[in-house]
């Protein structure tokens, strides 16, 4: 419902659900992504910002929408597994060989 609510509003919107993924309305799609399974989250500090991150990193290369959203679970996933809402130079590079950059 909140997403059909926010789509009269935006033309693209996005409900993020924690451990339950995130759903997506945009142009003409409208679609789910899972979570990334984590184990325990530490801090969810700033999850949110690395989940935008994320996205805009995907758009701003000319990838999908969905691989954008994917792109910012991924990001997000990161974070959430230590203290603090900085990424540690091993999360970086992670993120670098999972994005193939």
């Amino acid at each position: 419902k909140s997403l059909a609510a926010l789509r009269k509003l935006v033309p693209c919107a996005v409900v993020k659900c924690g451990e339950n993924g995130v759903r997506f309305s945009g142009g003409t799609e409208t679609f789910s992504v899972p979570a990334v399974p984590v184990g325990n989250a530490v801090d969810t500090t700033a999850a949110g910002d690395h989940w935008l991150a994320g996205f805009i990193y995907g758009r701003d290369r000319g990838e999908s929408f969905r691989r954008s959203v994917e792109y910012g679970t991924l990001f997000a996933s990161k974070i959430i597994r230590h203290h603090g809402s900085v990424l540690t130079d091993e999360h970086v590079s992670e993120l670098k060989m999972q994005l193939k950059v």
